[in-house]
């Protein structure tokens, strides 16, 4: 018995060493940090349920949705803030089917903060 809990022990441990960290993209967004890379799932009308791609996909956790363009024209919806581009490309291809079918594709996080404070959204 006492193998097994030390055996689970450091199994633990070393899962948790080898863990990647989580970077939450709104605290990436409201702290201006730009060298990170997020994933683009879609560019949309306001008049378009852009909040049925969150809810819907249960992504809500680390997706943001800002407006922007003249009077908030459009709506992006952003997922995730990876440190690399290969992290992001990770977890594009891990996306549900659902949002694979909008073509999302991997850009580098600064244009989006750029465009969230510019037309003054809010999380």
């Amino acid at each position: 018995m006492l193998k097994v809990l030390l055996g689970l022990f450091f199994a633990f441990n070393v899962y948790a060493a080898d863990a990647k960290e989580v970077y939450s993209l709104k605290d990436v967004i409201l702290k201006k940090h730009n060298s990170y890379y997020t994933i683009v799932l879609a560019t949309v009308l306001p008049s378009q349920n852009y909040q049925k791609i969150i809810t819907d996909n249960n992504i809500g956790y680390n997706a943001v949705a800002y407006h922007f363009g003249q009077k908030d024209k459009y709506v992006k919806v952003i997922f995730g803030a990876y440190e690399s581009y290969e992290e992001a490309f990770d977890s594009l291809i891990k996306l549900d089917t659902n949002l694979l079918s909008n073509k999302p594709y991997i850009e580098k996080i600064d244009k989006h903060i750029t465009l969230f404070h510019k037309y003054e959204n809010q999380l």
